[in-house]
């Protein structure tokens, strides 16, 4: 949302300062004292000293209540001061003297969208727009407002119509973009942040949406790009706070999408039996995200699979010092010690699983075909009768049940 004007009342042309858009008015008539002081304030205002400008606006208006671009230009500074009450107490006076004030309808609008009446915001843009359905701007504020109402089509025309007035409109290309995406037009959104690029390399908001329609296509890669991209060039200003967050927060739900992709990439390829391609896609994972705690041990399982008993017992340890209570650390850790004869470190790290859960049903029976081979018969049984417990309560286990009574047999 933009706010509008700051007018020459002499010259009848327009000047442009930060968030500002131009527009025309004609001159204005009364005091000539007041006019000075009029041009002091567009002057500070372009110069970003909001207070100084109020100053002198206020100045000409007591000189001259009735100069309509000091109404106007001191609601656009109150606006921008967070005031949106005043600014529109100022756009409401500048239209009680001129109810044609196209661009003021607009900025009250602006004003009202600011407030959160956007109802009231539509009906002053499509006032604008009735007594001059050439001005861009509200139709690109009714447009964003229309998004807002969830009238993703009208919005669309819109932004289509703004761009028929104004080609190089490069917020409506890249909100039209935004609207086309959410219409499922990802395609045509790609377009329109490309021409919104072409006409501004520097727009933070476009490498943004950008990045946000590239991360839903799946390309990691270049949605990292753009959103670094966006970060770089947005100004550390507190009135892009919010904006900075936003960036950061998409950046980061990027990274967490992409270590997902990949581990589960490993996994499908593991089951596949495509234990390098597993082992390749873990370690992308990790690399991205080194405290991903399921990676490491996935990681660890693939190494252990491959004979890798040493590197094994690196990412499970790593696993669990990055989450000490990760039953599936310890008890995928207890497995690789066992095969690597360390039949003590297996015991523990079975036993730190049981703490962490009792029922841990391959923790029982690992334990106790541990035991068994040390010849602790009697702990072997206690562990084996345990998980055979355990299993008869899950349905379709019948088989792995009597696997576990053999082996208990054996210790008879």
């Amino acid at each position: 949302m933009k706010w509008f004007i700051l007018t020459d009342p002499l010259a009848g042309g327009s000047l442009q300062v930060v968030g500002c858009t131009r527009g025309r008015v004609g001159m204005a008539n009364g005091s000539p004292e007041a006019v000075p002081h009029y041009y002091r304030g567009v002057q500070l205002h372009k110069s970003g000293d909001l207070d100084g400008a109020m100053a002198e606006y206020r100045t000409a208006l007591q000189l001259n209540p009735d100069l309509i671009e000091a109404h106007m230009n001191l609601g656009v500074a109150l606006a921008e001061k967070g005031d949106v009450e005043g600014a529109i107490a100022e756009y409401r006076t500048a239209l009680r003297l001129n109810p044609n004030y196209v661009e003021a309808h607009d900025n009250l609008g602006a004003a009202l969208s600011e407030k959160g009446d956007v109802e009231g915001a539509i009906a002053e843009y499509r006032t604008a727009l009735r007594l001059n359905p050439n001005y861009p701007e509200a139709h690109y504020n009714l447009a964003h407002d229309l998004m807002t109402k969830g009238d993703v089509e009208g919005a669309i025309a819109e932004y289509r119509t703004t761009l028929q007035l104004n080609p190089n409109h490069v917020d409506a290309h890249s909100n039209l973009g935004v609207a086309m995406a959410g219409n499922g037009d990802v395609d045509g959104a790609i377009a329109e942040y490309h021409t919104a690029l072409r006409l501004d390399a520097n727009h933070a908001s476009t490498h943004n949406n950008f990045g946000l329609i590239l991360h839903w296509k799946g390309d990691f890669v270049s949605a990292r790009k753009e959103f670094e991209e966006a970060l770089r060039l947005i100004l550390d200003t507190p009135d892009n706070q919010r904006r900075i967050r936003t960036i950061r927060v998409n950046l980061s739900k990027l990274n967490a999408d992409e270590v997902a992709f990949h581990n589960d990439r490993g996994s499908a390829l593991a089951q596949k039996g495509d234990l390098a391609g597993a082992i390749g896609e873990y370690r992308t994972a990790v690399g991205l995200d080194p405290s991903h705690v399921v990676a490491h041990v996935n990681l660890g399982n693939a190494l252990a699979q491959k004979g890798d008993l040493d590197g094994a017992i690196a990412e499970f340890q790593t696993a669990i010092g990055l989450n000490p209570d990760d039953v599936a650390s310890h008890f995928s850790l207890g497995i690789a010690l066992a095969k690597q004869g360390d039949a003590d470190g297996a015991i523990a790290e079975y036993r730190t699983t049981l703490q962490l859960n009792p029922n841990h049903v391959g923790a029982h029976v690992s334990l106790g075909l541990l035991f068994q081979i040390l010849g602790n018969k009697n702990e072997a049984r206690e562990e084996l009768r345990q998980g055979i417990t355990l299993l008869e309560r899950v349905p379709g286990s019948q088989t792995r049940v009597e696997a576990i009574r053999n082996k208990l047999r054996e210790l008879e």
